[in-house]
C-alpha cells in the first residue's frame, strides 16, 4: 500500500487555505494524493506490500460489486401482450351522417316503417402483426471465483450484480427501441407535414429573427411555445381529423395527451420561466416527458442542442411493402402524442438455464419478444424549431 504522508501538505496549504489564511489561490501538488485506481497488471509494484517486511503483498480488504439499477428514460409506452396469438386487432366504428328527425315532418296517411331498414355502422380495423426478438447471456461461475472472494456473502453480491448488469443492458435495449418507435412515428407525422414550427411563427407574429439555439433561452419565446402547445392540447381534446392522418375523426382527453420535450428545453421552461413568473401555477402547462435526446447524445459536454434534437429515419408506409421513404429534420423540439399512438407490448420475457455438467458454470439466457407499435390514425403532432434539416 502507497502511504502519503499528508501532514505537510494539510499544514502549510489545505487547512490555510480553507480558513482563508493564504492570498489568492495556491499551486497545490496533489500528485499521488487522490488514488484513481490501477488495473490488476499494474499491482505488482514495490507499493503494493506491506510497510514492515516489505515482501508480504497486500489483500484485499473491501469489494465493491457495481449495482445500481438504471431506470431508463421516462418516455414510458410499454404495454402487456398476450401469451397466445400475435395479431393486435384495433378496431374504431365510423357513425352515419345526421338524417332528418321525422318527429316533426309527420304527414298524414303516410306509412313510417324506418325501424325496419338495415344500416350497420362502418368499422375501421387496423392488424399488428409484427414482432422483434432478442437474448442476452451470462454465465455464472462458482467454484470458479471462490479464490477471490472473501465470503459466501460476498458470492450473493458478486451475483447479484451480475444480474443488475444483464437488468440495466435490457432497460437500455428497451429506451432504444421506445425512442424507435416514436422517432418512426415523429418521421411518419413530419413526412405527413403535420408539424408546427414554432420558432417562425414566433418571428412572423412579433417580427422577430431569432435562430433557434438563442431562442430556447429566450423568455418571451418560452412562453409563447407553451401557449401554443397548451393550444394545440386544448384543440387535440376536440373530435377532428386535423392532428392524425385523416382516416377517421378521433380526439385525445387531456389525460391521455402526453408532451415528449427535450430536455434542455424542459429545464429551460423552468428555469427562465415558471422561476421568474410570480404565479407559476397560471402557466398552462402540459405534463410533459423530459427526453434528452432523440437518436444520439451530444458528444460534447456542452450539450450541442443540435445533435440531440436531429432526427434522420426511414421508414416505409407498410411493412410487408417496399417503397421506403427517408426523412431528416433538425431542431425537432418535442411531440405531442396521444398515449394509444405509440406502443410496445410485452408479449413474453423469460430466462432459459442450465449448467454445464463439465465446468459447473450456470448459462442463463434472457429472452425477449416484443411488438412495437404506432398508428397514425391517432392523434400525433411534431414540434420544431425552423424548417432546416
Amino acid at each position: 500500500m502507497q502511504v502519503k504522508q499528508a501532514a505537510t501538505i494539510l499544514n502549510e496549504v489545505l487547512v490555510p487555505e480553507f480558513i482563508g489564511e493564504t492570498e489568492g489561490t495556491l499551486n497545490e501538488d496533489l500528485s499521488n494524493f487522490v488514488d484513481f485506481g490501477r488495473a490488476f497488471a499494474d499491482m505488482a509494484t514495490s507499493s503494493d506490500f506491506e510497510k514492515f517486511h516489505k515482501k508480504i503483498a497486500d489483500k484485499v480488504g473491501k469489494q465493491i460489486f457495481v449495482d445500481r439499477v438504471y431506470t431508463g428514460m421516462n418516455m414510458n409506452i410499454l404495454r402487456d401482450g398476450s401469451e397466445w396469438g400475435s395479431v393486435v386487432e384495433k378496431t374504431r366504428f365510423i357513425p352515419d351522417d345526421f338524417d332528418t328527425n321525422l318527429v316533426w315532418t309527420l304527414t298524414n296517411g303516410t306509412k313510417y316503417d324506418d325501424f325496419l331498414t338495415f344500416n350497420a355502422m362502418d368499422a375501421h380495423v387496423k392488424y399488428f402483426n409484427s414482432k422483434v426478438t432478442y437474448r442476452i447471456s451470462i454465465d455464472k461461475p462458482y467454484n470458479q471465483v471462490k479464490s477471490a472472494l472473501q465470503s459466501a456473502a460476498n458470492y450473493m453480491k458478486y451475483i447479484n450484480a451480475l444480474e443488475v448488469t444483464i437488468k440495466n443492458r435490457k432497460t437500455v435495449a428497451y429506451n432504444a427501441l421506445t425512442q424507435r418507435v416514436h422517432n418512426a412515428m415523429a418521421a411518419k407525422r413530419i413526412s405527413d407535414n403535420k408539424v408546427i414550427d414554432l420558432l417562425t411563427e414566433y418571428n412572423q407574429k412579433f417580427n422577430k429573427s431569432l435562430t433557434p439555439e438563442p431562442a430556447i433561452y429566450d423568455k418571451e419565446f418560452l412562453a409563447y411555445m407553451i401557449a401554443r402547445i397548451a393550444d394545440v392540447s386544448a384543440l387535440m381534446s376536440e373530435m377532428s381529423t386535423v392532428y392524425n392522418d385523416g382516416t377517421a375523426a378521433t380526439f385525445s382527453p387531456k389525460e391521455y395527451q402526453v408532451l415528449a420535450l427535450n430536455s434542455l428545453i424542459s429545464a429551460n421552461v423552468d428555469t427562465f420561466l415558471k422561476a421568474n413568473t410570480y404565479h407559476p401555477e397560471f402557466i398552462n402547462d402540459v405534463k410533459r416527458e423530459a427526453i434528452p435526446f432523440w437518436q444520439a447524445p451530444s458528444d460534447e459536454l456542452g450539450g450541442d442542442i443540435d445533435k440531440r434534437t436531429s432526427l434522420n429515419v426511414t421508414i416505409s408506409e407498410n411493412i410487408l411493402e417496399q417503397g421506403d421513404t427517408t426523412v431528416s429534420r433538425g431542431f425537432v423540439i418535442g411531440t405531442l402524442r396521444d398515449r394509444d399512438s405509440i406502443a410496445i407490448f410485452n408479449n413474453d420475457e423469460y430466462a432459459l438455464s442450465f449448467q454445464n455438467p463439465d465446468t459447473g458454470v450456470t448459462k442463463t439466457n434472457y429472452m425477449t419478444d416484443m411488438s412495437l407499435f404506432a398508428d397514425p390514425t391517432e392523434n400525433f403532432v411534431v414540434f420544431t424549431l425552423g424548417a432546416g434539416v
